[in-house]
């Protein structure tokens, strides 16, 4: 039986080491066109069952000032082209410290040290549920919602462990990824209850 949780807000300084993995698929951009992007890092021991999926925040923007402000003051949370392929120990790169839930040491993160984790790469600017690609005011993608649904079918498909191994699963976001979290839960639910069923 698989178990799916959302968790919001949740802070323990920790460490995080996962490879970059970019959805190339159509349609499934950044704000600017670049590929979406979501960091990996498998699990192992009791850990290869337990998933933690955390959905990063970052605020959003809503018509052409506002996101030209956001491309001029936080151009990361607009694009994929300024990412690493590794994200190493405690590095950060909007300013928003890579740890909590998804570290990897026991004494910081308990429960969930070993846990297959991943971190989806905040660049829609939607809070992870937009389906809207450039509309007519701006010259922008918003597609947080494909982009999720793309990451869910990669984790099933193409990672080792595939999420079709998991028991649990810990969905977590901060800001404006935590009203993803709340906001995608049923919908991340329903796309692996059906992926399980085929």
């Amino acid at each position: 039986m698989m178990r799916i949780f959302p968790l919001l807000f949740l802070f323990v300084f920790g460490t995080l080491s996962q490879s970059l993995f970019q959805l190339y698929q159509l349609n499934i951009p950044c704000n600017d066109g670049t590929p979406a992007g979501y960091y990996f890092r498998p699990g192992y021991g009791e850990g290869s069952t337990k998933w933690v999926i955390r959905l990063q925040g970052g605020g959003w923007c809503w018509d052409h000032d506002s996101c030209l402000a956001r491309l001029k003051y936080s151009p990361w949370w607009t694009t994929s082209k300024m990412l690493p392929s590794f994200l190493r120990e405690n590095e950060s790169i909007s300013g928003v410290p890579h740890e909590g839930i998804l570290s990897s040491n026991p004494k910081l993160n308990p429960t969930h040290y070993n846990a297959n984790q991943v971190y989806l790469w905040y660049c829609s600017s939607d809070s992870h549920i937009g389906n809207q690609s450039k509309p007519s005011e701006i010259d922008w993608h918003f597609r947080g919602k494909y982009i999720v649904t793309s990451m869910i079918n990669e984790l099933f498909d193409v990672q080792k462990p595939s999420l079709s191994t998991a028991k649990n699963i810990l969905v977590t976001g901060d800001s404006a990824g935590g009203v993803a979290a709340l906001n995608n839960l049923n919908y991340i639910y329903k796309l692996i209850t059906a992926k399980r069923d085929n």
